[in-house]
Formats: structure tokens, sequence, C-alpha cells
């Protein structure tokens, strides 16, 4: 019997959100910020899950090839019965590979709402709904209907969630997008700073600091006259 988190992990390194990249307002040094979020850089936080059992586990794989064999809407089907029928795990891994096709197909609304519906999973890991409330941001991010996301984000980067780091490199971003130059280049030097935290994420915020405009020097004091 397969461990589910081997599975886990190995899901997570296949499933990768697309960058963003955005151009800044009059006032800024023109630059283009790409802000990817490899999943597959980081491992679920204090997450564990019991062996699952083999039926699951051999259901899921016979999906993922169905996948990987271009045959999707079979891949729909198998992945529909598994989130039924399955184990908590296998049914979020399964919500998470639905998403990832629903989206390769176009239909963001679609991944948007399977991530929702993940989210909202009371049954569930907390960090794996954690997981699935950042994916519902990372589709949204560039919707300006799309409602309060740094509330959303600020929660989501609170000390010891689990996925902190990834919610700071959203909110930085946003932080660039409206404008708020100074408060993102801390949040990003932070992170880079930060040795907890993984190094490519560490090298990606410094890069993303490097593309915005250096601090305005201070005012050189003005000499007083002799009197």
């Amino acid at each position: 019997m397969a461990d589910i988190f081997d599975e886990v992990s190995e899901d997570m390194r296949h499933h990768q959100l697309m960058g963003l990249w955005k151009k800044y307002g009059p006032g800024m040094i023109a630059a283009l910020v790409l802000l990817v979020v490899a999943i597959g850089a980081y491992q679920f936080w204090q997450y564990r899950v019991e062996v699952g059992s083999a039926r699951d586990s051999e259901a899921f794989g016979k999906a993922v090839a169905l996948i990987e064999a271009g045959k999707q809407d079979e891949a729909l089907k198998s992945l529909t019965e598994i989130q039924k029928d399955g184990s908590k795990g296998y049914s979020f891994l399964a919500g998470m590979r639905e998403a990832d096709i629903l989206f390769a197909r176009g239909d963001r609304d679609g991944a948007v709402k399977t991530y929702e519906r993940l989210a909202a999973d009371g049954g569930a890991d907390k960090s794996l709904r954690q997981y699935a409330k950042l994916q519902v941001i990372a589709l949204q991010i560039d919707n300006p209907k799309a409602g309060d996301l740094k509330g959303q984000l600020e929660e989501l980067a609170a000390p010891g969630a689990a996925w902190a780091p990834m919610a700071e490199e959203f909110l930085a971003l946003l932080e660039i997008r409206s404008g708020e130059v100074k408060a993102a280049r801390e949040r990003l030097d932070r992170l880079a700073a930060n040795a907890d935290v993984g190094q490519s994420m560490r090298n990606r915020a410094k890069e993303l600091a490097d593309t915005l405009p250096a601090p305005a020097p201070a005012p050189a004091p003005t000499a007083s006259k002799p009197q």
C-alpha cells in the first residue's frame, strides 16, 4: 500500500500555475514582473495522512495515466468517481487534478469553483484547505472584481500558517499593483532574508524586489544662513 503523502508531493511537483506578468504605471521604472508560484517547490508542512487504500491509489494512478495520455474527458470521469467514493486524501488530490484540467482547457471559472469546493471541505486537513484557497486567489488575482483578496491573503500569511511565504509573495504583487512600492519592497526583502524559506522563493523575492524603483534618496539638509 502506497503512502498518500508521497503521491501528494509528486502531484504538487507536477502541478504548476501560470506566471503573472504586469507592467507598472507612470512614475515607476517600466518592468515586467514574473511571479511563478511553483507548487512543486514546497511540501505540505505538518501534513501527514495514514496509508491510503490500494484501491484509491490504483484508481488515482489510472486517472493520472489518462491525463498524460491526453484522454481528459475519461480522466475527469475517473476523478469524479474518486472524489465521490475515495478517501479524503485521494479525493482532494482528484479535485486538484480536476481543477488543473479545467484551467488547461481555458475554463478558469470551473477551476475556481473546484478549488472553492476543496477550500470549503471541512473534512480535509486545514493546510490543504488553505492551499486550495490560495489557488482560488491565484486564479483571480488579475480580476478587479474578485473582492478583498488582500484581506484573504493577510489571513493566510499569518505567522505559523502553512503557506504563509506563498501568501506573502501574492501580497507583494498586490502592493506593487496598487502603487505601494515601499511596502512591497520591505515584504520582499523580509522574504529574501528569511532562512526558513526555501532558496528558490528567496531568490524569486530578491529578483522581484530588484525590478522595483530604488527608494528616493533623503533630501540633503539645508544649510542655515549665518546670522
